[in-house]
């Protein structure tokens, strides 16, 4: 057996210890460099690639001004999200016209 005063192998733990955080440090930025390596590569890929073709509407024509023509009518109308849940809507008459904007609200939980 070694004779090896307490000191001395307080002395090697505690280096030991700051070996190995310091390793611990090394391997963290390595795998930070690895990242910032493939967001770099990446780039360069975005950079390196062709021009795509322009994707500008051609004989773009303007909407007429009498459109939209239709109208929306709803008769006993009912709509709810489960089965089991009360009605959201129940028998709900409207016509909406074209143009009309209409906003349904829901209500205050």
């Amino acid at each position: 057996m070694i004779d090896l005063p307490i000191s001395d192998l307080s002395l090697m733990l505690a280096y030991s210890f700051t070996l190995m955080g310091s390793i611990q440090w090394i391997i963290r930025l390595t795998v930070d460099v690895m990242i910032q390596m493939t967001s770099a590569e990446r780039v360069i890929e975005y950079i390196d690639l062709e021009p795509e073709e322009s994707s500008r509407v051609r004989n773009f024509q303007s909407i007429p001004p009498q459109w939209p023509i239709g109208g929306i009518v709803f008769d006993n109308l009912s709509f709810r999200y489960s089965s089991i849940s009360p009605w959201a809507l129940h028998n709900l008459n409207i016509s909406i016209q074209p143009n009309e904007k209409v906003e349904v609200p829901s209500p205050k939980r």
